[in-house]
């Protein structure tokens, strides 16, 4: 009798947990993500000032229409400093290559950054599950020389300008390195 005891209530709790305990998941800590889902993780504290102008490094991701009106293309882009401490530029996806930068190309881009106010989106991290690759979450993320960081993720707008500029900085960057 006690051993029909437990099965049933071994079958009960597997009926409740909806499986969770033959594949070690725990139901109630699942986040499930649904089309259509937001999820916000925003810092509402993030400074809309940085201080900074000296661009330590740089981290974006976003998704573009094509020039020619095509396809389009996902670029992602870094800039680091290599073990000399030159800095250098790394794009894949929609152009692939590395090139070295210097000190006047940060400065173009920190231009970039200001001309298109991206500081005001800083701390915002807000996407929406289930949108068509161009409208994927983009993400920048600009570390400065005096620990000042600006960072953002949010749904893609394939037409961004900010995103053009950056691209064609980026491409231009490419070429001349070539």
């Amino acid at each position: 009798m006690t051993h029909i005891l437990r099965t049933m209530a071994a079958m009960l709790l597997l009926v409740t947990f909806g499986g969770s305990l033959m594949t070690g998941q725990n139901s109630v800590a699942t986040e499930i993500e649904e089309d259509g889902g937001i999820r916000d993780h925003s810092d509402p504290d993030a400074p809309k000032v940085i201080h900074s102008r000296e661009i330590a490094g740089l981290a974006v991701r976003f998704w573009l229409w094509d020039e020619a009106g095509g396809q389009g293309s996902r670029y992602v882009c870094e800039i680091g400093k290599s073990n000399d401490a030159v800095f250098f530029l790394t794009m894949s996806g929609g152009a692939k290559g590395s090139v070295r930068v210097d000190a006047a190309f940060l400065g173009k881009l920190q231009q970039l950054i200001e001309q298109h106010g991206l500081v005001r989106l800083n701390g915002i991290s807000q996407t929406t599950s289930g949108l068509p690759v161009e409208f994927s979450p983009c993400s920048l993320t600009v570390d400065y020389a005096s620990g000042e960081r600006l960072y953002f993720c949010l749904d893609n707008d394939p037409e961004a300008e900010w995103a053009k500029a950056m691209r064609s900085l980026f491409l231009q960057a490419l070429a001349e390195g070539a």
